[in-house]
């Protein structure tokens, strides 16, 4: 799936296509002949505050569907901070410090 997260629109395709293809979730079908999903178990989707922040006003711009699947409730944004521990250390070391400065006093030993 080619879409760039960056887009509102294109972050609820790939919020949409999460939830058809990968979210455990079971078909119910009712009495009457019509179907809904029922969500299983939600799954997170991690990425840098710009990406969890567009997932969460995706998910709030669908705040009206009828059901949790259809709310896009199944996926859990969260901020992944990998990115700020990458930075410090390429920080430290384009300046002359040790990585390891960031052990303290136990690296000395």
């Amino acid at each position: 799936m080619f879409k760039n997260e960056n887009l509102n629109d294109e972050m609820i395709d790939i919020l949409a296509d999460i939830h058809e293809h990968y979210l455990p979730c079971e078909k119910v079908v009712y009495k009457d002949g019509s179907e809904s999903s029922h969500i299983l178990t939600q799954l997170f989707l991690g990425g840098d505050q710009l990406t969890e922040e567009r997932a969460r006003n995706a998910q709030k711009g669908h705040a009206d569907g009828d059901t949790t699947f259809e709310r896009l409730e199944g996926i859990l944004p969260k901020v992944e901070d990998w990115h700020a521990g990458r930075i410090l250390y390429q920080v430290l070391k384009k300046h002359g410090g040790s990585p390891n400065i960031l052990l303290g006093s136990r690296a000395e030993i």
